[in-house]
């Protein structure tokens, strides 16, 4: 049987619940409470929340040792060197991306200057054309001897 509404609450499950949420019916979930509390009148049930109070006690008064003076230290040093390490990582990365971020600027100055510069002024002779200079007639004769 299982710990649901309606249906009586059987030895596995409440050990279950005793064992995982400890002896106090506060700590129980809403939707056994009523029937765990019921199973807890029972001579078993006293038996397993005698056995889970002191398995309660005994975890809440155990304390953990403070930390030891050299613990501390190592933290402490620890933690500065990589405040240190992370200070340098970020004055370094930010002087190596002001560094690229100028040499994009002046690519796309230079580009610019290319692009949207008008050509220089063409002097353009009598004989110019688009395929090259025209010759004289008289040019082609001296060409030709």
């Amino acid at each position: 049987m299982s710990g649901t509404s309606g249906t009586p609450m059987d030895r596995q499950f409440f050990f279950d619940l005793v064992s995982a949420y400890g002896a106090d019916p506060k700590r129980w979930p809403l939707e056994h409470r009523e029937q765990a509390t019921g199973f807890a009148q029972t001579e078993e049930g006293r038996r397993m929340i005698l056995e889970a109070t002191g398995l309660d006690a005994a975890l809440s008064s155990y304390r953990l040792p403070d930390p030891s003076a050299r613990l501390h230290a190592r933290i402490l040093a620890q933690a500065s060197s990589r405040t240190t390490r992370r200070k340098r990582l970020v004055r370094y990365g930010l002087g190596a991306g002001m560094i690229g971020i100028s040499l994009a600027g002046a690519l796309t100055g230079a580009l610019a200057v290319v692009n949207l510069s008008p050509p220089p002024a063409l002097t353009l002779g009598d004989t110019l054309t688009a395929f090259g200079n025209l010759q004289s007639e008289s040019e082609i004769a001296e060409d030709g001897k």
